[in-house]
Order: C-alpha cells, then structure tokens, then sequence
C-alpha cells in the first residue's frame, strides 16, 4: 500500500507529499509535508497529481483553522460555519499571484469580512476518512461540492508513470512559459 499520495505539479518542479508527521510544535497538526518529486531513483506510479497552489497551509480541525505549526488562524464566524464538522487539510488562496493577498488576509489577527471573501480553502485531503486516498479523495471531492464558495476541492489525478509525470511537467512548464 502506497502512503505518500499526492505530487504537486509546481511552476519547474514536483513535491510529493509523504505520511502524515507531526510538525515542529506540539500542538501543530499531523500533516503530509513536501519532498522532491524529480528524484531519479523514485517511480512515482501511482502517485496523485495536482498544481502546486501558492497560499498558505491550513488544517481544518472540525472546530478550527490552524496553521501548519498548529497556530489558529483567525478567519471571520462567516468563513468558518461553512466548514464542515470533520477535518481538512488544504490551502488558503486567493488564485496565482495574490500570495500577498492571502498572507496579509490570513494573518491579520481581526479578520476583515470583506477581505476573507477573496479567500478559498483549496483541500486535498480528508485526512480522519478511514479509506485509502482514492476514497478519500471522492469523498473529499462530494463535500466540497456541497461546501457553497468557501470550499474547493484541489483536482488530483494519479500519475500513470514516470513517464507520463515528466510530459506533465513539461507541459505545465510550457504553458506558463507562454503565459509569461
């Protein structure tokens, strides 16, 4: 069974993220953490696939919005009543350049209704559901079509072969090249 579930396509590179670990604080959520994706002796078959998303990572506890390091992050009541009730583990983003705009946004200890509007929580992983990543991931995927604007699901798709990985990566390379 394959633990490390999830590669993030970035703008020249990938980042997988491996099992669950605590992070530096005690009261820091278990989260997946990134490692090098382009490791020439890893087959990533089998992996999942997805953009890489440039905001801030946040896990929904069921009750709160922490941090990576476990801090809470201070959203508006409105953002939060439209999480559900089970944890997420996702990204808080704003879409491709307003990094900015989400660091100043998620940090401001009085959240400002107005600004958090702009803000998504782009989940990839439903990290208590008891099955496999593709369970999870439908799962994942049928709560956040029922989660209204707040939430989104990140689409993943798993990787074929190493192959099919790199042509990926070239491909996503190229249309942000021509975007440039």
């Amino acid at each position: 069974m394959r633990y490390i579930n999830r590669l993030n396509i970035g703008l020249l590179s990938a980042c997988v993220l491996s099992p669950a670990i605590s992070l530096s604080a005690p009261s820091a959520p278990a989260l997946m953490h990134g490692v090098d994706g382009q490791l020439a002796s890893q087959s990533y078959q089998g992996f999942w696939a997805s953009e890489k998303l440039d905001g801030i990572r946040a896990y929904w506890t069921g009750t709160e919005l922490l941090t990576r390091q476990g801090n809470p992050i201070h959203a508006p009541q409105s953002f939060l009543a439209a999480l559900p009730d089970v944890p997420l583990d996702g990204e808080l983003w704003a879409g491709r350049g307003e990094f900015q705009t989400v660091l100043r946004t998620v940090l401001d200890k009085t959240p400002n209704d107005s600004d958090w509007q702009r803000i998504g929580f782009y989940v990839f992983d439903l990290p208590q559901h008891p099955g496999p990543f593709a369970e999870r991931y439908l799962a994942l995927k049928r709560l956040a079509e029922q989660g209204g604007d707040v939430i989104q699901w990140v689409e993943q798709q798993p990787v074929a072969n190493d192959q099919a990985l790199a042509d990926r990566l070239a491909s996503n390379h190229r249309r942000r090249v021509a975007k440039s």
